[in-house]
C-alpha cells in the first residue's frame, strides 16, 4: 500500500487534469459568448461584447498557465532522502492545538488543495507566509502561524521525505 506522500505524487498529474479541462471549458464558454449574435453592441456604450473577449482571452490565458502546471507535475519527481529539514518536496504534517494539517512544499501552484486518503493536503509555495515558516525547520520543531488573523502556536509532527 502507497504510503500517503506516495498516493498524493501519484494523484497530482490527474488533480491538474482536471483544472485544465475545467479551465478548457471555461475557455470555451468565454469565446462563444464573446461571438454570440447577443454579444454585438446595439449602442456606443454596450461594452458587453467587448467584456466577453476580454474574458475569452484571460480565460484562454489560464488554459494556458494550466497546461504548464499540469506538464511541470507530470514531470515533477522531488527528492526523497531525508535530509533532516523541510524543504521542497515534502510533505509536512503540522499539530496546531491538537488538529492536524498536512502541508505539501511545491515550487509552483500553492494554494490548491488535494484530498487524499481522507486527508486534506494544502499544497504551498515558499513564498506563502507557511511555506516561510516551515522551511528548514525539523521534526518536533515549534513556530507561530497566523489562523484568521490570530497567532497560534504550531509543531510539525512529521515530515514525509
Amino acid at each position: 500500500m502507497l504510503g500517503l506522500k506516495e498516493r498524493l505524487l501519484e494523484l497530482l498529474p490527474t488533480f491538474f487534469q482536471e483544472r485544465l479541462d475545467r479551465a478548457v471549458s471555461a475557455a470555451n464558454q468565454a469565446r462563444a459568448a464573446a461571438t454570440d449574435a447577443e454579444s454585438v453592441a446595439e449602442t456606443k456604450y454596450d461594452t458587453f461584447g467587448l467584456e466577453n473577449s476580454y474574458l475569452a482571452h484571460g480565460q484562454t490565458q489560464r488554459v494556458f498557465e494550466c497546461r504548464e502546471d499540469l506538464h511541470f507535475f507530470m514531470n515533477w519527481r522531488p527528492n526523497t532522502k531525508d535530509r533532516g529539514a523541510v524543504s521542497v518536496g515534502d510533505l509536512v504534517e503540522v499539530d496546531v492545538n491538537g488538529v492536524t494539517s498536512f502541508y505539501l512544499l511545491v515550487p509552483r501552484c500553492g494554494g490548491n488543495k488535494v484530498s487524499v486518503q481522507a486527508a486534506d493536503i494544502q499544497l504551498v509555495s515558499l513564498d506563502s507566509p507557511i511555506g516561510k515558516s516551515l522551511m528548514g525547520k525539523s521534526e518536533g520543531d515549534e513556530f507561530t502561524v497566523l489562523r484568521a488573523g490570530v497567532e497560534v502556536y504550531a509543531e510539525i509532527s512529521d515530515i514525509h521525505y
